[in-house]
């Protein structure tokens, strides 16, 4: 290979022969010092015009060829300068250098310019290849090859200009020029272009050499890949695994419930369908924008980007939130101070108007990524009430507040981006709270008080003239970005040219191949809507929307010429049109326009359905295929995926067709007969027992004197969940600016009043939306005012019998709600006898209507607050007296029905005072009409459920039973009745007549088949749920399996699934539910029956549907987890439940984050059963002397993630397990296995640190948990010795009352000595010898906590297991500067929060007890709240809570514990389930240590100085 010397001497001699032909020496030359680049050249010839003027005018040429020439060279002449080390003679100097000096030669003979550009030229077909070389390294051997070339071009230009300077003119002419050889230029051409050749060839050696090691490279890289992404899924799972932890489930329902609103919701939904609507490509200019980039860079908080309607606003808005997540992630797994949120404000939608909610909206969306605001809203919400009264508390407590920049001491501050669109579109009373708020941020942004809050808002430039607009008006700090025609224009032509494949004529021609006449035709459409669209994306859609199925290239011409310039002329266009081409629906549409616009808030396609089918008498079937292509201009629909409805249509649908055709027409026969049959039939599909299909049944009742059977379309389930608004907000707004033809006007008057007047049309919509209907109509006046006011005007034109009524409803919202009230009377309290299906549905919600009715004003507005009229409420809620009164509020009759229903109401409410008021009207009910089954069950309930007198209860459910109509209605009730008597006769101890009854239940169910939409579906799972419960109860086993496969063998409707199925799926079903897998389990063992344990391990395996589809759900995974929770515990071959914990644990890591937060406890416990058995294998292979490295690999997989070179542990229990096997079976050193444990403590210390009491007897559980895996038996004792508090307590109380009745037992005899660092051997499974013994071996000590100054606290040694460890070494709880009650999250003290408890401390004394009346002080201890009866025995016995004497934790299980009882039994391997290894090893907890006792006892004193003290040193031990 060359050396560096070489490279050197080469240019050297090159160097010299250019010297010798031009008698000039570079070393001594300033011009070949000057130039070292071409650039550098082409400024020193045009300033020298004196000297190269006539040659850059005259020749341009020869110039040009000299540039071409060198141009290509510039790459190589720095490598090659790398190459020959550090001569003095830099190519890049000398090149240019010699070039300057052969154009001056060529100024002094100006005919040598030919010669000269036919020379550049001919080296420039030689040089272009060495442009190449854009890179920063050469091959050696490459690098000589180069080195020659720049040699030749040197040695060419120095004989070019001795050939000028001799003044040859002979040799100056074309041609001949090169070809003298007396000159010798031309054969050092030559030469140069052999070694470009032979350059080349080396080049493609060198490159197939090169194009090998990428290849490998490229394999290799794929590798690491995969590797990197599967580390990127272990990082983002062990971040939100975390996270979840860092706030405790009470927290999360904390900030739920105080920022969680429908407003969220809706706002997520309308980002998603604005994102979705967003064209690639568009709206990018937004991000380059100079104000845009200020605003980001924080030189102002607020952007304002104002726009007309129609030029896309919201999409700036969503490419804008675009652009700032990508810039700064919002991944609910990686805590970020830097938070992206964003608020839409929608006049049609009332739950996108309220600043507040939207305040709210902003702050729950940064609790998602930034953890010090979410600990923030915590502590706010727990200190301050007046937090939520209005939007501007809220904007400064919660946000204000808290992005203010911290001290200087903090690095590190949050910044949070709020991106608000459609501010136009709220209330102006809105509009002016959130500028109040922002000209606040405004005024902070002018002192040194600024928060770090930036704010861009999206809107109309109506929004300057608003009240308050000037105290955010522009001062030096806003920035505004106008949107214009012109910053649109490339966005509208990506808009027009994606909208361009929607159209059918183009479609056709393509598929044609008239590749002519379809691009005439495009180019057209494309420069028509361009010219035309001056900017509006929103009249490019309206064209679009028109040219979409026009049948002709010619009606697309004719639609473009027709096609007016502007918004509002095109929106009158689009209305003109459909007033043409829709003369036969111009009723429906009229409707439908009307309905939408006067409503206020999105209606559900179902409530359009019912509104049209009550004001029009027209059933609509094709509502939702109207409103998405007819009328796909005007309307825009969102709402569920129905493919799975679709699917089961199109399942029915095939079905049918391979049956006889003839069936199908069986309705054109006519008859009495068929009609009878037809309505029969229709009866039988009405499910009476679902609220939702009863009222379902309703809403397709009679109009005028029709039946209700008669009508048999349902309406489609998603229906109900999917909303119908405008497309735009101009479309609204367009009506406001034309005056309403009075004709429409009286057409909408005179529907609202039959909607209204009718009562039961109006209750018809509240149909699954019962709490969206209160709050709509009987919260506010907004939306109840409007109708009023529309009915009012036009009262005279309504119906004869309406006028009256509409007048008053003019004036008074109770009269307008007056039908409806009377028609929720009747709905609750008339019947038409004992057999009427109506009694299948006796819970009637229609009451809180009533209720909410009865505070409203005639106003429209209520003085009840919206949250007590929720249907989900109790009865217990609405007091007895209120609901008499609202029974009475109406005239009905006062029947057998009338008490009957108010009783029913007045029995779940569940309170003495309400039963007996309830048996007493029950009663009263059939005294009026006797036989009345529907009382006696009421009767029967208010005495068992409420009364728990189960005998009468008895008798009078039998009376209801022989009572029961026999309709086909009401088929199947009996047997549901006889179900709770069997389960009265188990509360009376009669387990032999309990399990008759049931089985006299059940038998009586087999008479039906489930899955037939009718009461007796829920019968029959009822009836199977208490015939199990008695069957077990009196433990009759072979029974209970007996019927299990007699459940496999009934037949349901449900396609290929059995009764057993069906009922294995419903254990998710608390009404249906029956403990199910534990139950079987337990019946398996007692049994030992191999063909059971298979016949389960089949079903199931069946029943288990868990996949990517399914695993969103809460059902599919709730039953993974049981069944391998059964198949560990119970089956034979425990290893079947890896595949399934498995399985959970790879769905849940691979879908999207909110599915990870939603089921990520069921995936930390699948993890954790991995973790124990992978342990277990692993010690199993280590005392057999085989390799167990690839259990402790997959224990790894799930303890760790990577992160590049470094690795971290999850504060999990599989990283705990992993520490506890490499320090006491791989004898590791300290810093290794501790590293698995170190999270799980860290974590809990810092749950512990923070303000948050209620979060603390987890937090000390866990660190139990950590401290036992690293050994440290002593503190991890004192940490479980604390969430044992409230069992101590009561056994306390129970020896208290022992001694007050003379019955007290030695308490050493009955509870076992105290335990201290003296006697913690006693509590171990290993005898504290042997552990003392194996840690001399070591020549560990620690420290035993130290309560107290006494001689008995002695140094003990260390329960560690491993040399050298340091952990738990010396952690003492003694007294400290006493006084000091609140700490902040570091543990610290806080001398003003002290000063102040002490204050209260003196004025009230003893506060933390109760006072003399005997009641609770509602002071919560900040550091001891919300313990109760944490641990359970995991053994077999059924010992309570709260009657523990002894209780010992596993070392090695999670969460596992025995009572005194129980650790015998696993002492001798007796359990009979699989719970705990018997060779793990256990420690007892419970009585506590002293030192936990002193610490709790201080905790309930409210002196933490104690607890501080021994978390402190606990943060100094495991501290990294």
């Amino acid at each position: 290979m060359p050396d560096q010397r070489a490279f050197d001497n080469l240019w050297a001699d090159a160097v010299v022969l250019y010297e010798d032909q031009t008698d000039r020496k570079i070393d001594a030359d300033v011009a070949f010092r000057e130039f070292k680049t071409l650039g550098e050249l082409e400024g020193a010839i045009e300033k020298e015009n004196r000297r190269f003027g006539s040659f850059r005018n005259e020749h341009r040429k020869v110039y040009s060829a000299l540039k071409s020439c060198i141009a290509p060279m510039e790459p190589i002449l720095g490598l090659v300068q790398k190459g020959i080390g550090n001569t003095p003679y830099a190519p890049a100097s000398v090149v240019f250098g010699a070039a300057a000096y052969l154009l001056q030669s060529c100024t002094a003979v100006s005919k040598s310019y030919d010669g000269i550009e036919e020379l550049f030229q001919q080296m420039s077909n030689i040089t272009v290849r060495l442009k190449e070389y854009e890179f920063k390294n050469l091959e050696s051997s490459l690098s000589k090859k180069i080195t020659d070339i720049l040699a030749f071009f040197l040695d060419i230009i120095g004989k070019a200009e001795a050939a000028i300077k001799r003044k040859r003119i002979r040799q100056w002419a074309r041609s001949v020029f090169l070809k003298d050889d007396s000159i010798g230029i031309g054969s050092s051409v030559t030469k140069l272009q052999k070694y470009i050749e032979a350059e080349l060839g080396l080049v493609i050696a060198l490159t197939y050499g090169r194009v090998t090691e990428v290849q490998n490279t490229v394999v290799d890289t794929q590798a690491d890949v995969k590797v990197v992404k599967a580390s990127l899924n272990d990082i983002l799972t062990n971040q939100r695994s975390d996270r979840h932890r860092a706030f405790s489930e009470a927290d999360e329902k904390k900030l739920s419930d105080a920022l969680k609103t429908d407003t969220a919701d809706e706002v997520a939904r309308e980002h998603v369908g604005n994102w979705e609507k967003l064209t690639k490509g568009t709206a990018i200019w937004i991000r380059d924008d100079v104000m845009f980039g200020a605003w980001e860079q924080e030189e102002a908080p607020c952007l304002w980007v104002f726009g007309k309607p129609g030029v896309g606003k919201t999409m700036l808005a969503a490419r804008t939130i675009e652009t700032l997540q990508s810039r700064y992630p919002q991944h609910s797994d990686i805590p970020s101070l830097t938070s992206v949120s964003y608020l839409y404000f929608k006049d049609d939608n009332p739950k996108l108007q309220d600043c507040a909610q939207m305040w709210k909206t902003a702050a729950l969306q940064i609790t998602k990524a930034n953890d010090r605001f979410k600990k923030h809203v915590l502590a706010t919400i727990q200190k301050k009430q007046d937090t939520f009264a209005s939007a501007r508390q809220i904007w400064k407590q919660l946000f204000l507040d808290f992005f203010q920049e911290d001290l200087p001491s903090s690095p590190l501050t949050s910044l949070a981006f709020i991106v608000i669109d459609g501010l136009d579109e709220a209330p102006q009373a809105e509009r002016v709270k959130l500028l109040t708020c922002l000209s606040e941020l405004v005024n902070r942004a002018a002192t040194q008080s600024k928060c770090r809050i930036q704010v861009a808002v999206f809107a109309r430039p109506d929004v300057r003239a608003d009240p308050g607009f000037e105290k955010v008006s522009f001062r030096m700090q806003e920035r505004l970005i106008e949107v214009t025609p012109d910053r649109n224009t490339v966005d509208i032509e990506l808009y027009v040219k994606q909208r361009l494949s929607d159209v059918l004529v183009l479609q056709v021609l393509k598929k044609r191949k008239a590749t002519k006449e379809f691009q005439t035709l495009a180019k057209q459409i494309y420069n028509s809507v361009l010219s035309k669209s001056q900017g509006m994306f929103l009249w490019a859609r309206l064209v679009f929307d028109q040219l979409r199925a026009s049948p002709s290239p010619e009606a697309i011409k004719g639609s473009l010429q027709g096609a007016p310039v502007g918004l509002d002329e095109m929106l009158y266009h689009v209305f003109k049109r459909l007033e043409v081409d829709e003369e036969l629906h111009r009723p429906y549409l009229k409707d439908l326009i009307a309905w939408v616009y006067f409503a206020y808030r999105p209606l559900y396609v179902s409530e359009l359905f019912i509104l049209i089918l009550v004001g029009a008498s027209q059933h609509c079937y094709m509502i939702e295929d109207d409103l998405k292509a007819r009328y796909s201009s005007l309307f825009d629909i969102i709402g569920p995926s129905v493919e799975n409805e679709e699917d089961q249509a199109q399942a029915v649908i095939d079905q049918d067709e391979t049956a006889t055709d003839v069936s199908t027409f069986d309705f054109l026969d006519g008859g009495e007969n068929s009609r009878d049959d037809d309505t029969g039939s229709a009866s039988d599909q009405s499910d009476h027992e679902d609220d939702e299909r009863q009222s379902q049944t309703r809403a397709m009742g009679n109009t005028g004197e029709e039946e209700a059977e008669e009508q048999t379309f349902d309406i489609p389930l998603h229906w109900h969940e999917t909303t119908v608004t405008f497309s735009h907000a101009r479309i609204r707004d367009y009506p406001k600016n034309r005056r309403i033809p009075k004709t429409a006007a009286v057409t909408l008057a005179r529907q609202l009043s039959a909607l209204f007047y009718s009562g039961e049309g109006l209750l018809r919509t509240s149909f699954r939306a019962r709490n969206e209907f209160i709050e709509t109509w009987f919260s506010v006046s907004k939306y109840s005012s409007l109708v009023r006011k529309i009915i009012g005007d036009y009262a005279e034109d309504v119906d004869e019998d309406q006028k009256e009524w509409a007048v008053g409803a003019a004036k008074s919202a109770r009269t307008l709600f007056q039908p409806l009230r009377a028609a929720c009377a009747r709905t609750w309290l008339t019947k038409t006898g004992w057999d009427d299906p109506a009694y299948l549905d006796k819970s009637e919600k229609e009451v809180w209507i009533m209720f909410a009715f009865s505070t409203l004003t005639d106003d429209g507005d209520n003085e009840g607050s919206v949250d007590i009229f929720n249907v989900d409420n109790g009865f217990w809620n609405i007091a007895l007296d209120t609901l008499e009164k609202l029974a009475n509020s109406e005239p009905v009759p006062k029947s057998a029905h009338f008490y009957a229903g108010v009783a029913w109401i007045l029995m779940e409410a569940m309170e003495d005072d309400y039963t007996y008021r309830a048996i007493e009207y029950f009663k009263k009910a059939l005294d009026l009409l006797p036989g009345g089954w529907m009382p006696m069950e009421g009767l029967a309930r208010c005495y068992g459920e409420n009364l728990s007198d189960y005998e009468t209860a008895i008798q009078w459910m039998e009376d209801a039973i022989r009572n029961v109509p026999q309709t086909d209605d009401l088929s199947g009730i009996e047997f549901y009745l006889e179900t709770r008597i069997s389960d009265w006769k188990l509360q009376l101890g009669d387990d032999q007549e309990s399990v008759k009854i049931a089985q006299t239940s059940y038998e009586a169910s087999k008479e039906f088949t489930y899955g037939n939409g009718t009461a007796s579906d829920s019968s029959i799972l009822r009836s199977i749920k208490h015939y199990i419960e008695t069957l077990y109860r009196t433990h009759q086993y072979s029974r209970v399996v007996e019927l299990i496969r007699d459940l496999d063998a009934r037949e349901t409707y449900e396609q290929k699934t059995s009764l057993w199925m069906v009922f294995i799926q419903f254990q998710t079903d608390p009404y249906h539910a029956v403990d199910l897998f534990n139950k079987i389990g337990k019946i398996t063992q007692v049994l030992e029956d191999d063909s059971l344990h298979e016949f389960l391990r089949v079903s199931f395996k069946k029943v288990m549907n868990i996949n990517p589809n399914t695993i969103a759900d809460y059902e599919p995974i709730w039953l993974a987890y049981n069944i391998a929770e059964w198949q560990y515990h119970y089956a034979p071959n425990p290893e079947e439940s890896i595949e399934s914990w498995e399985k959970i644990v790879t769905l849940v890591d691979q879908s999207n984050e909110i599915v990870q937060q939603s089921q990520n406890w069921f995936r930390s416990k699948a993890a954790a059963f991995l973790s124990m058995m992978l342990f277990d294998a692993a010690k199993e292979n280590h005392h057999t002397g085989k390799d167990p490295s690839a259990y402790i690999t997959k224990i790894e997989s799930l303890a760790q993630h990577k992160q590049g070179s470094r690795c971290y542990y999850r504060a999990s229990y599989p990283a705990l397990i992993l520490g506890l096997w490499l320090h006491e079976y791989m004898k590791a050193k300290e810093e290794i296995w501790s590293a698995c444990i170190r999270p799980s403590v860290k974590q809990a210390l810092y749950l512990l640190g923070d303000q948050d009491p209620w979060n603390d007897q987890e937090a000390y559980s866990q660190l139990g948990q950590a401290l036992f895996a690293a050994g440290d038996i002593l503190n991890g004792s004192i940490a479980y010795g604390v969430t044992l508090r409230p069992l101590e307590d009561h056994r306390k109380e129970l020896e208290q009352q022992e001694i007050e009745s003379g019955a007290q037992e030695n308490d050493s005899a009955k509870n076992g000595p105290m335990l201290n660092a003296t006697n913690i051997g006693e509590q171990l499974e290993e005898p504290i010898e042997e552990q003392i013994s194996r840690q001399q071996t070591t020549g560990r000590d620690t420290f035993r906590p130290s309560i107290s100054d006494t001689s008995e606290l002695e140094v003990v040694k260390d329960l560690h297991h491993n040399e050298g460890s340091s952990m738990g070494e010396k952690q003492e709880i003694a007294p400290g500067d006493s006084g000091d009650n609140s700490y902040d999250d570091d543990g610290k003290l806080n001398d003003a929060d002290n000063e102040e408890e002490e204050k209260k401390r003196d004025e009230n004394p003893g506060s933390s007890n109760n006072d003399d009346d005997g009641e609770l002080d509602e002071v919560v201890n900040p550091k001891y709240a919300g313990f109760g009866y944490l641990w359970v025995c995991d053994g077999p016995c059924d010992t309570s809570q709260s009657d523990y004497t002894e209780l010992w934790s596993c070392r090695v299980c999670q969460d596992c514990c025995f009572c005194e009882k129980c650790v015998e039994l696993h002492r001798r391997d007796e359990i009979p389930s699989r719970v705990c290894a018997v060779d793990h090893p256990l420690v007892r907890i419970f009585p506590t240590v002293a030192e936990a006792k002193e610490l709790t006892d201080a905790l309930v004193e409210m002196r933490f100085e104690i607890q501080q003290k021994w978390l402190n040193g606990l943060r100094k031990t495991w501290e990294d």
